[in-house]
């Protein structure tokens, strides 16, 4: 390896290292929300039992009996008394004896002996000292901690021992016991973290058991692809385990010692048991969640491209976030991206977006290293990740070679300086490495099993080094990051893992069907839009983490099922996407709480090969926009279901129906604090609901949102459209939007004259944009409103060292209207050592202190700093 890459590394890990990845106590963890309910806990004895109770909404007991002859063996048998379950029965850490054969502890635990039983706060500890018959010896320690609803399990080698044989090999937590009539419950996100459904008689509930990746000190992960029951009536398999997966590395040897934690919870509550990451929200999220993202997917020149932003802002639309596919760059992939086609005239059209306060980024993926792709001066044989005897690891895919996790530091952090120094980006999409674990991704396994290399070896540490360029890349840009989402398998289904580093990714509905949306036959069960909508975790989790963006590209949504409307005789969408393909996709973005999202060729009409008719991207904007803002704004308060005529939550449904099936082609209501509710019609007859003016009819796809305040926007049948469907949008202090699809050419307070199609008044520019009967979009401006005011929202700051917070710039204007122009002004404080302000606003505290935070005028009008103070 060269000098060169080994400073770059240097200069760009320690400092955004998390605390993990640097050798300290770590500070952020996977577990269940279960952990963080408010309530009592408590660790008991009564004769040989100990128990672990939560006692809060409900009575929680996990319980250990170290009278147990499995327990005593070093079995994992942990008992759930309320639910009368066990939700782990025969785990453990099993043994490699000197042939390389594995052993669970039930056999080689004949000659174990416990060495240790006490408690330790709301911690139960039990050490043992095995001496399995095949030779050596070992010392390990099991701790059971509870936190709120959740028992934390965390296995431990005492002894440290690197051996790869006469050895723990990797810890198993399956399967259950006592869980009457359990079945698997799939849900959107939730695919890689499988919930089970059980009974106790007439009583049910749901439990979860996840391993904190994080933490693991293994090289791999394992999970049952396709969980089912196995023989048994109240018995299911369904770990997520490291079995196996402490590798040796080409010493012969672990990588590091064995230490595992496991999260289980048992709760009668669905959203107790969903997986989640500690790791608070990114700092550049909140700029994000305003924003429409576009994909800007073809090779259209740059000076076509500075054309479509003319016509972003000619139509209104201020708050896009858009990105250029693989198409920009002059490189042949691999990590070298830089320099753009054409780059004299790419950073002119850059240019011209961040002037407009866009959010511009492109395409990069840090995981292949193909040697005829990169130039000279980047291969680098060095960085590719290794198996022990050496050999390359290779994308499965493309038989390319793999990036050690680790490695790909050095390449994200030269390609993005380049992209913003050069360009000017203010925002990155990376690719592949955004919704799967280092050691699992679509395209390998990114971790090293050199003993001596620098690269991360254990999984663990894989992700906290990928968390730290993925910050990095944050931090180069002054902007979010965004990502590719998973696809089509059930272990992918983990974007959860990057929440807080990746502010977004192309949300595709992933059902674990294995296959290409296209290749799903019409009518499977887990074609994407015939299976079961349930948006319980997106909303509950991921939601505060990420502001994911529409479905995926077309072509990962639509198929077969949706059919000849919409997609052609492959089972491809057709382009333009029709008015029903847009009204699908458009329901399941919103049900699913993702931003507005449309992919564009350029500013050439959709029967010119575009994506979608230009005033088709127009209405998603208007439409949706400010919906979208709303509705991360604020938490949500009640998923409800129809179901026999009532709406009711998950449970109630799932509990008396005891099937998913009960939410295909549902009817929802979401509720959400502050009084916003979004009524979505995915059944196939019409839904009648209340809406702010009276009685609503929602055909299929059909959906209505309003709150309080007046904000209304819906797509069906209103009261006054004359039994027509219509689409509507009023924001106050933003704009009202019309398209009256042919068939009404007024409804509040805009008209659309004879041509009845889409009509956007915008309030901030007081100017009107209208589809013409050729689809063109013309524009009509009035006299712009005057800014009166410039807040800086968010503040005061306080700001610990190494901590970032965002500021939000907000103008008002003499007509009551409202603009974010966090992006059209400059920040600054008074003391740059004391803290620091980005582009985006996002301030960096430093060194103890005081300091002020400052924005340039906007037309003229200054905002009065806010103080930040560093403890």
């Amino acid at each position: 390896m060269s000098r060169r890459t080994l400073l770059a590394l240097a200069s760009f890990l320690p400092v955004l290292l998390p605390a993990a990845a640097r050798g300290q106590a770590p500070s952020e963890r996977l577990t269940l929300a279960g952990e963080f309910l408010p309530g009592a806990t408590s660790v008991t004895k009564t004769g040989s039992i100990w128990t672990l109770a939560y006692a809060g909404d409900e009575l929680i007991r996990y319980q250990v009996d170290t009278a147990d002859p499995e327990v005593r063996k070093g079995v994992l048998v942990v008992r759930e008394a309320t639910s009368d379950s066990y939700p782990i029965h025969m785990g453990g850490p099993f043994w490699r004896d000197s042939s390389g054969t594995q052993w669970p502890p039930q056999i080689y635990g004949n000659t174990t002996t416990v060495s240790a039983e006490y408690a330790s706060g709301n911690s139960l500890v039990l050490e043992y000292t095995d001496k399995p018959a095949g030779g050596g010896i070992g010392h390990r320690r099991h701790t059971f901690t509870i936190a709120g609803k959740a028992l934390k399990i965390r296995v431990q080698d005492l002894d440290q021992s690197l051996s790869y044989t006469n050895n723990y090999s990797g810890v198993y937590t399956g399967p259950t016991r006592s869980t009457e009539s359990p079945q698997i419950i799939q849900m959107q996100g939730a695919l890689s973290v499988p919930i089970v459904l059980f009974r106790n008689g007439s009583a049910s509930y749901l439990m979860g058991n996840l391993i904190d990746m994080y933490q693991t000190n293994a090289s791999d992960w394992l999970l049952n692809h396709a969980p089912t029951v196995v023989p048994g009536p109240d018995t299911i398999d369904f770990s997520m385990h490291t079995l196996g997966r402490y590798l040796q590395n080409s010493a012969g040897k672990l990588s590091a010692p064995l230490d595992d934690t496991w999260t289980v919870v048992v709760s009668s509550h669905l959203a107790d048991v969903f997986v989640k990451p500690t790791q608070a929200p990114s700092p550049w999220l909140e700029g994000l969640r305003g924003r429409t993202v576009a994909l800007l997917a073809s090779n259209t020149g740059w000076d076509a491209y500075q054309q479509h932003f003319g016509q972003y802002q000619a139509w209104g639309m201020d708050e896009i976030a858009a990105y250029y596919f693989f198409f920009w760059t002059s490189q042949g992939g691999g990590p070298a991206w830089y320099p753009a086609k054409d780059p004299l005239k790419f950073k002119t059209m850059m240019s011209a977006g961040l002037g407009l306060g866009m959010q511009l980024g492109a395409y990069v993926q840090f995981a292949e290293m193909p040697p005829g792709a990169t130039p000279p001066s980047i291969y680098d044989p060095l960085h590719i990740a290794r198996t022990e005897t050496g050999a390359f690891k290779l994308s499965p895919h493309n038989g390319a070679p793999l990036i050690a996790t680790t490695a790909s530091a050095i390449h994200a952090d030269r390609e993005t300086q380049l992209i913003k120094q050069d360009y000017g980006a203010n925002m990155a999409y990376l690719d592949i490495q955004t919704y799967a674990s280092p050691s699992r991704g679509a395209d390998g396994d990114h971790v090293d099993q050199r003993a001596s290399s620098p690269w991360a070896r254990t999984l663990g540490k894989a992700i906290a080094d990928q968390k730290a360029w993925m910050r990095g890349i944050q931090a180069v840009v002054e902007g979010p990051l965004l990502g590719e989402g998973s696809i089509a398998t059930q272990p992918s289904n983990q974007e959860w893992l990057w929440g807080g580093y990746c502010d977004s990714v192309q949300r595709v509905i992933n059902t674990g069907a294995g296959k290409h949306a296209n290749k799903i036959p019409a009518g499977d069960p887990k074609a994407i839009t015939r299976w079961p909508v349930i948006p319980e975790f997106e909303w509950r989790v991921m939601n505060g983490l990420q502001a994911n963006h529409g479905n995926g590209i077309y072509d990962r949504f639509f198929g077969p099922s949706d059919g000849p409307t919409m997609v052609d005789s492959n089972g491809n969408p057709k382009v333009p996407l029709t008015e029903a393909a847009l009204d699908r996709y458009r329901i399941y973005e919103i049900t699913y709480g993702h931003a507005s999202f449309f992919m564009s060729n350029g500013p050439q009409p959709g029967s010119q090969s575009n994506m979608l008719h230009l005033a088709d991207m127009a209405k998603e904007y208007y439409l949706v926009n400010e919906l979208q803002r709303r509705f991360y704004a604020a938490p949500v308060r009640a998923i409800n279901y129809e179901h026999q005529g009532t709406l009711k939550p998950f449970e109630r449904v799932l509990y008396q129906t005891k099937t998913t099936d009960s939410f295909r082609d549902p009817r929802i209501l979401i509720v959400f604090q502050g009084g916003l509710m979004i009524y979505l019609n995915h059944g196939t007859s019409a839904w009648s609901v209340p809406g702010p003016a009276g009685s609503y009819t929602l055909p299929e796809d059909g959906w209505l949102a309003f709150a309080p305040d007046g904000f209304v926007a819906f797509s069906c049948v209103a009261p006054g459209s004359g039994g027509n469907r219509i689409d509507y949008c009023y924001a106050p202090g933003r704009w009202e939007m019309l398209d009256g699809r042919g068939a009404v050419s007024s409804f509040g307070g805009i008209n659309t004259g004879s041509v009845k199609r889409f009509k956007a008044q915008n309030f901030v520019h007081n100017r009107s944009v209208q589809e013409s009967s050729s689809g063109t979009l013309t524009t009509t401006q009035g006299v712009a409103p005057a800014v009166v005011k410039v807040d800086l929202s968010g503040g005061p700051l306080l700001v610990t060292r190494g901590q970032r917070k965002p500021l939000r710039a907000i103008a008002s204007f003499a007509n009551g209207a409202w603009r974010d122009v966090t992006m059209l002004v400059q920040w600054s404080t008074d003391d740059p050592a004391v803290a620091s302000a980005d582009q985006a606003g996002v301030v960096l505290g430093s060194v103890k202190g005081q300091t002020l935070v400052r924005a340039s005028a906007f037309q003229g009008v200054t905002a009065t700093p806010v103080a930040v103070t560093v403890p």
